[in-house]
């Protein structure tokens, strides 16, 4: 869980210094800081820990691709 927010904040940071906008995906700050307070709160740690692990990393492959995406047609352009 640690890795993929980690990595959904790192992925953002290159895409905006490459001219993108990254903003997508399922968990962004908010969502994971309710999660893990709800997981807290409630006494489910471990289901909140294994919702963020999944969620994060989906939420990193989702902005990738999206930048992904966005870079083609200037890729396409500066050829």
């Amino acid at each position: 869980a640690t890795a993929g927010s980690l990595l959904i904040s790192y992925a953002r940071a290159r895409a905006e210094a490459a001219g993108f906008k990254a903003s997508v995906g399922l968990l962004a700050r908010p969502e994971r800081v309710l999660i893990l307070a709800l997981g807290l709160l409630t006494g489910y740690v471990v289901p909140a820990l294994w919702i963020l692990a999944i969620g994060t990393h989906l939420t990193v492959v989702t902005r990738m691709t999206h930048v992904w995406r966005l870079s083609r047609p200037a890729q396409a352009r500066a050829s």
